[in-house]
């Protein structure tokens, strides 16, 4: 489902032109409430991430909007019903015995927020893995997620 690895072309000299572009440039300009928009996106990842790793997947759907957009390697999973399905499976495969999830990265600006990480489960090791975060009104509207991904078995 998830376990797509990035495109092979990651790295190449066009991709590190894309990937020098300055943030900023893309974007919306700040809130007048930009901290406390920062404060709210931070509270709802951080939620979203102990949801999670509690196995909890209607705590993990409460987070969403309703027409929320997760948008992966494997193409988009639009609307809560669809993303209930994609948690399902993945907190079946993320609870098993002996998984951890290293933390590397959050960040947080408004709107947005992201996450780097690394995780095994007794399925994969994650060597690689990336969520950005689009929250509006306490709820993630658009998750990115993209992770280099290599099968146990």
């Amino acid at each position: 489902m998830l376990t797509a690895c990035l495109a092979s072309g990651y790295g190449s000299p066009a991709n590190a032109q894309v990937a020098a572009a300055p943030v900023a440039d893309v974007s919306p300009p700040a809130a007048a409430d930009g901290d406390a928009t920062t404060d709210i996106t931070r509270e709802v990842v951080q939620r979203h991430l102990k949801t999670f790793g509690a196995g909890d997947l209607e705590g993990v759907l409460a987070d969403y909007a309703d027409d929320a957009v997760m948008f992966t390697p494997n193409g988009p999973i639009e609307g809560k019903e669809a993303l209930r399905s994609t948690f399902t499976e993945l907190i079946a495969e993320w609870g098993q015995p002996g998984t951890t999830f290293n933390l590397q990265q959050e960040r947080y600006e408004g709107e947005h927020g992201y996450t780097l990480w690394t995780a095994e489960t007794s399925a994969n090791v994650y060597e690689l893995g990336m969520d950005g975060f689009v929250v509006r009104d306490g709820k993630i509207v658009a998750q990115f997620f993209g992770a280099k991904v290599t099968p146990k078995k």
